[in-house]
């Protein structure tokens, strides 16, 4: 599991250098395959080649709200930083499971203290 912090970040940049952006980076949509680690489903994907850049304010046409960056749920102009922030998310709780806790465990104290500053 520690491996694929580094092979998932360098994925998502090889994606972002080839002008796409996923919009949907969830664990679902990472699969495991021999020891490696692959994102998958491109369904919503942007192919933002030949466009000034990635940045949309269309309609969001799917979104798995635990995974998706704040202006990707608020309907707000969104660019390939969304994919990151959902790549955070899945990192986040790698590193919860590594700690040996549980994703509940993450979800308790966010609810309790998540919106603390």
């Amino acid at each position: 599991l520690r491996t694929f912090f580094g092979c998932l970040a360098r994925a998502l940049e090889f994606l972002h250098e080839q002008k796409v952006r996923h919009k949907d980076i969830k664990p679902h949509n990472i699969l495991i395959d021999r020891g490696n680690v692959l994102f998958t489903d491109f369904g919503l994907s942007l192919d933002f080649t030949g466009a000034d850049g990635s940045t949309t304010m269309s309609m969001v046409n799917g979104m798995t709200p635990r995974y998706c960056a704040p202006e990707v749920s608020q309907y707000e102009r969104r660019n390939t930083q969304s994919d990151i922030w959902s790549l955070g998310v899945i990192f986040m709780e790698m590193i919860v499971v590594l700690k040996g806790k549980k994703i509940q465990d993450m979800d308790e104290f966010l609810r309790q203290r998540g919106s603390q500053q």
